[in-house]
């Protein structure tokens, strides 16, 4: 079996029609070239370099090169490579699109100070200190040409792009805690929810706001935009107030009344009245429902939420605090305060 999947007289008989000697466009792919008398450039994948190879050692290099519109010494190096091609087909399917072979083109210059300065940059990202592209190609011509044997190193925007493409390296955004929940999530949760009930029964609030202020821009141009490579400057049209803002406020009560937006001006003051019913506390588990009965309103704790077991062991904790605090209530007898005609815990001097 070859590596196209074939027997040994099926792929001579594919060898033997003429439509498969021709060259397959998509198998090659040729670099524009602006300047006249300039040769061009050509890139094959590996199945088509199989091709030839097979091809030429049917008939003869000559014919294989005059066939596929290949160089002869092209031809023949892939004839000694030829090993090397069929285990990159076979061992990936990236392999079959591959255009070279892993180790292939100019090696590096610098291949031990190259190492080192991948292991800087894992250093300093394992010790959580943020690297820009400034940042390493500064340190890069630091180390290089601190050992470089004469030749003055320069490390180029393009040179970067190598460099992160060879250590597989991506700037990224960064991330904050927030993003990723810790172990005891679901328990953090159910003490905060726990802890707000007991809180309102010891204080017998009347109402919990929540109030959260956000800006809103009077102008806002957005981020990023799309220009011309290489343009100094990237205006965009506006009012002139991208700058200003007012704010808003938005309150929302434990019973579920939400308050209309409020919305600041200078020197302006006016009220506006809850008319709006919502559950938006609700789902945050502040609630004037002390029994358990609005648990199930708790976004997080929801069957699709971040949290679906949360339910279930604040249910099991409300079970164990009610338990707790009917052991701790003082035990009556109202039979033994009829039997001896007093209530038993009065002192026995009030007693006639």
């Amino acid at each position: 079996m070859n590596p196209f999947g074939l027997t040994d007289e099926e792929f001579e008989d594919m060898l033997n029609e003429p439509e498969n000697l021709q060259v397959d466009e998509s198998d090659s792919e040729t670099e524009p070239c602006l300047e006249q008398n300039v040769r061009r450039r050509k890139s094959y994948s590996a199945p088509f370099k199989l091709k030839v190879v097979l091809y030429a050692k049917r008939d003869s290099v000559h014919k294989a090169s005059d066939v596929y519109k290949v160089d002869r010494a092209t031809v023949r190096d892939w004839k000694k490579r030829e090993q090397d091609l069929k285990e990159q087909v076979l061992n990936s399917a990236a392999g079959k699109r591959a255009k070279r072979l892993p180790g292939a083109g100019r090696p590096l210059k610098y291949q031990e100070l190259d190492d080192q300065l991948a292991k800087w940059v894992r250093s300093e990202f394992a010790a959580k200190r943020g690297l820009s592209r400034r940042i390493v190609r500064n340190r890069a011509n630091e180390m290089f040409n601190a050992e470089a044997d004469g030749t003055e190193f320069t490390a180029s925007s393009g040179w970067l792009e190598g460099f992160l493409t060879r250590h597989k390296f991506s700037f990224r955004q960064r991330t904050t805690v927030c993003q990723k929940p810790p172990s005891d999530y679901a328990q953090k949760l159910v003490n905060f929810v726990l802890y707000v009930s007991q809180l309102q029964k010891k204080q017998a609030f009347d109402q919990i706001y929540a109030c959260d202020e956000t800006g809103v821009w009077l102008d806002a141009l957005g981020g990023k935009v799309i220009a011309p490579k290489g343009a100094k400057e990237v205006a965009v049209r506006s009012t002139g107030h991208e700058r200003k803002r007012i704010t808003v406020i938005l309150t929302a009560r434990a019973d579920g009344k939400k308050l209309n937006p409020f919305v600041l001006l200078d020197r302006i003051q006016f009220f506006m009245p809850a008319v709006d019913e919502r559950r938006s506390n609700k789902h945050c588990g502040i609630t004037v429902s002390l029994d358990g009965s609005e648990d199930d309103l708790i976004h997080c704790f929801k069957q699709h939420g971040p949290v679906p077991e949360g339910r279930e062991m604040l249910r099991e904790a409300r079970i164990a605090n009610a338990e707790i605090d009917l052991t701790n209530e003082p035990e009556e007898d109202p039979d033994e305060n009829q039997e001896n005609g007093s209530l038993s815990d009065e002192p026995l001097d009030d007693i006639e």
